[in-house]
């Protein structure tokens, strides 16, 4: 049986925070509305591969830690000044953290 190449997202594998961050595209934040910060829920669509969760991802705190760590080095002084410009980071801390709650079953029957 042959192995379905798109049955893991890129984000979904087992890579390091480290790893994740250095390969994360700075201008995917972009995307994110002026008022990301509001309270309140996001709802994020697109279609499957989209980059939706590793959007999310990046909020999670193994990446912003190493976004932060290593502000002063590319690539992560991209996505240190986009996190900054939107809020989400911080100098002593990060100002915004997010955990996925949960994923929904698209091979379900609807």
């Amino acid at each position: 049986m042959a192995r379905n190449a798109f049955a893991l997202r890129t984000s979904e594998q087992s890579s390091p925070d480290e790893e994740f961050t250095q390969n994360f595209a700075a201008d995917a934040l972009q995307v994110l509305p002026d008022d990301v910060l509001r309270p309140g829920a996001l709802v994020l669509r697109s279609a499957p591969g989209g980059g939706k969760t590793s959007l999310l991802r990046m909020f999670t705190p193994g990446p912003l830690l190493q976004a932060i760590r290593h502000r002063s080095r590319t690539p992560f002084d991209d996505i240190f000044a986009q996190l900054e410009e939107i809020g989400a980071v911080a100098i002593p801390r990060s100002a915004l953290l997010s955990t996925p709650i949960s994923r929904p079953d698209y091979s379900a029957p609807c």
